[in-house]
């Protein structure tokens, strides 16, 4: 899967941009590059073609299905840091 930073991040799941097509359900590994350890299972929970000139083919939700509590503390920092 292509690199692409993170549209919209919770703790219980984070949209992106792909160029990829996925099916609802499937099973993701993310790894995110930012001080966060390990990888993270995510469920393609919904998917949407996006129009021409959109900044990729795909809008994705996915729900994190598996986050350790180091991972948790670090997504808290990043969710509570402005901007």
């Amino acid at each position: 899967m292509t690199h692409r930073h993170p549209i919209d991040l919770s703790l219980s799941g984070v949209r992106i941009y792909s160029d990829q097509e996925f099916a609802r359900g499937e099973l993701l590994t993310l790894e995110f590059i930012a001080d966060m350890p390990g990888t993270f299972t995510a469920e393609v929970v919904w998917i949407a073609a996006l129009p021409p000139g959109s900044p990729a083919p795909f809008d994705v939700g996915l729900r994190f299905r598996s986050v350790g509590p180091d991972q948790a503390a670090v997504l808290e920092g990043m969710l509570a840091k402005p901007g």
